[in-house]
């Protein structure tokens, strides 16, 4: 079981009754339709420069994580420790530093990990976990159960020839969201793009969220806002099952010319890391722009 990003089709629900099958992914449910399997794969890659990871040297580099987080649950405490080895590894190749606090208070520090693998891609790891240990923030304080794993990664560092008058610009309704909440996404870019939206969830997985059943990829006008969901659907907000309190972002990723990205990767849903900086990697930095919105998950 995963995290449900629900998106509601609330015109089509007041219309015809659904069933909502627990993918664990972000699902469309209406009109007698649920999950992804229905996806209409009608685009085409463009004439873009289109690279082959596996065509393009790694670098291998080793990253560890430790994490030890209060009153959250192992999963939620072994993620982190997981994204914070993948940090390292990523930060050591493309030359950034990360901070090396072990105990973890909130989404601003965990978010940072996030944000430091886009400045490398790994496309290959091999992930070793060590024994549990205990960690204490004071001779006074109880102790907490300390996480450690190493990541061996092979990292592509981010590559030279962006277009510095491309960008895309995203916001977020909210910082943190309570399970059951909503979230908004507003978009717009400085030229002519087409965007996809990911939800990169607390379990180590991806998920598409655009296109979907309902929406295909169109053509965003240069500085025209998107307003994701849309009018009529609501994106719901839903924490995963034992994950009391996590770090999750969304990804948009704009593109000069249509890219499916469904068809790069192969699939909608559970889609690695590795699968996900591959897919990246086979368009060149002039003809993509990335923007990641990091946001704090709390069951009610």
């Amino acid at each position: 079981m995963k995290h449900l990003c629900r998106i509601l089709c609330g015109i089509i629900i007041a219309m015809l009754s659904h069933v909502a099958i627990p993918y664990p992914i972000p699902f469309l449910a209406g009109g007698g339709r649920s999950g992804w399997g229905g996806l209409e794969r009608n685009l085409v890659f463009g004439l873009h420069a289109v690279v082959d990871a596996a065509e393009i040297p790694c670098q291998w580099e080793k990253g560890k994580g430790e994490a030890a987080i209060a009153e959250v649950t192992a999963e939620e405490a072994q993620q982190l420790a997981l994204r914070r080895a993948r940090a390292d590894a990523v930060a050591k190749v493309a030359g950034v530093e990360i901070q090396a606090t072990t105990l973890v208070r909130d989404a601003t520090l965990a978010g940072q990990f996030i944000r430091t693998l886009l400045q490398g891609y790994i496309i290959k790891e091999k992930t070793t976990w060590g024994e549990p240990g205990v960690f204490r923030e004071g001779p006074d304080k109880p102790p907490i159960i300390l996480y450690r794993v190493e990541v061996e990664a092979c990292v592509i560092p981010q590559r030279e020839g962006r277009d510095s008058y491309f960008t895309v610009k995203a916001d977020l309704n909210k910082r943190v969201f309570v399970e059951g909440e909503k979230a908004d996404l507003k978009i717009r870019c400085t030229r002519d793009c087409y965007l996809t939206i990911f939800n990169l969830a607390a379990d180590d997985s991806s998920h598409i969220l655009l296109p979907n059943d309902y929406q295909k990829q169109e053509i965003l006008k240069a500085d025209q806002e998107l307003t994701f969901p849309p009018p009529g659907m609501a994106l719901e907000m839903v924490t995963l099952p034992r994950y009391s309190r996590s770090t999750e972002a969304f990804l948009v990723v704009a593109t000069k010319k249509p890219f499916d990205f469904r068809t790069a990767i192969g699939k909608t849903e559970k889609i690695s890391l590795s699968e996900l900086s591959s897919a990246l990697l086979r368009l060149a930095p002039s003809e993509r722009v990335e923007k990641l919105l990091v946001y704090e998950m709390r069951s009610k």
